[in-house]
């Protein structure tokens, strides 16, 4: 059974009470350290890696281990809870999935910003090159690598 939920800004309580329920339903035990990491992640609301997960429920309970944090992120991903992005072949970040808009990714080659935007010309022009290819989109994901603003002043001074 897959759930589908998406969190709305400000509501990770009913959130977290969904991912309870679900992983209920799937004959898994809801424990301390699965209510920590859940609760810790969906207050985040950003982009975060499993390692940066677990430095920070480390903090609060030093008996959790690196598995149970990547288990439970990933039983949170099939909940519909988070969503799993590869940003390239070695880099998994995970970020709470949203009732906003999709949106896509801008990322620094050199400090790793993640600038997410929302473009409707994008969104449409890639709904014409379906309809003309005669193919049926079922799911997209926009990643452009470039140099923030910041990073990019100082290669220039260089």
């Amino acid at each position: 059974m897959k759930m589908k939920v998406k969190v709305k800004n400000g509501s990770e309580r009913t959130a977290l009470l969904q991912f309870k329920k679900y992983v209920r339903s799937q004959g898994l035990k809801w424990t301390q350290q699965r209510e920590l990491i859940g609760s810790l992640f969906l207050s985040k609301r950003s982009h975060l890696s499993a390692q940066e997960v677990y430095d920070e429920v480390r903090k609060k309970d030093p008996r959790v281990g690196y598995s149970t944090v990547y288990r439970t992120l990933k039983l949170a991903v099939d909940a519909g809870l988070v969503s799993e992005r590869r940003f390239g072949p070695d880099e998994t970040l995970f970020e709470p999935a949203t009732e906003e808009k999709h949106h896509d990714h801008l990322i620094c080659k050199k400090c790793g910003r993640i600038i997410e935007f929302e473009n409707a010309k994008i969104e449409d022009l890639q709904k014409e090159v379906a309809r003309e290819k005669n193919f049926e989109i079922r799911e997209h994901r926009l990643v452009l690598y470039g140099y923030c603003r910041k990073c990019h002043q100082r290669r220039r001074r260089q």
